[in-house]
């Protein structure tokens, strides 16, 4: 009997140890901060910061996101929405009005792309790890002689994200690029090698329930596709 014991005691043990990761996705708000480095000579800070922001707030769930950029008086510069269902992104802008330009998540530009390592990174308490994507554009998208831009993506595996919602966003070979790391994006640092170096960093994670609305596209506004 006692060995019977210790064997279903052993068999109990391995199952733990043996359990399935979290199924559980991240659903909530990350607020970042955006740093700028200008690039092209006639680029500011003071420029890249009233036509980027200075803030984003990011509303995510199930694949669906939101961004909102804010200036510093806290003026929306411009929004981003991904919808996956319907395959598409709107955005907005301060220079275009109240047009919402939309175009087709399964778009890409980008010809190939290569990825290295770089260092981890602690953020808010938080450890991450980091890749580098150098991409180069598709010729028939080459724009003033810029051909190759990068980003370095900082995740943290604290927070998932599952890749099945955005397995048609080809821009950038994100689909591609969140298959191999299915976590929550902490920090960015993007180059145009053209205007501007953009650093953005997460200073705030809140974990809750979102309603759907926050991704409802108004259509009182003129759209435009692109």
């Amino acid at each position: 009997m006692t060995r019977v014991i210790s064997f279903l005691i052993l068999l109990v043990l391995i199952s733990a140890f043996q359990a399935p990761e979290r199924k559980d996705f991240f659903e909530g708000k990350v607020t970042y901060q955006l740093e700028y480095d200008p690039i092209h000579k006639n680029a500011t800070v003071e420029f890249l910061e009233e036509n980027y922001g200075v803030t984003e707030i990011m509303y995510y769930k199930n694949g669906f996101y939101k961004k909102v950029t804010l200036n510093r008086e806290g003026d929306t510069v411009k929004t981003i929405i991904h919808n996956p269902i319907e395959k598409r992104l709107y955005g907005t802008h301060i220079s275009t009005g109240d047009t919402i330009m939309t175009y087709s998540s399964l778009d890409e530009v980008m010809a190939d792309y290569k990825s290295t390592k770089v260092e981890k990174e602690t953020i808010l308490n938080l450890k991450t790890f980091g890749i580098r994507y150098d991409f180069k554009m598709k010729t028939e998208f080459v724009t003033y002689g810029v051909e190759k831009s990068s980003i370095t993506y900082y995740f943290t595996k604290k927070f998932k994200i599952n890749p099945e919602n955005h397995k048609n966003q080809k821009d950038g070979f994100y689909d591609e690029i969140v298959e191999q790391n299915p976590f929550l994006i902490l920090k960015t640092i993007s180059n145009d090698n053209f205007i501007k170096e953009e650093t953005k960093t997460a200073t705030e994670i809140k974990e809750y329930k979102i309603d759907d609305s926050i991704f409802k596209v108004d259509s009182t506004k003129p759209i435009k596709d692109i």
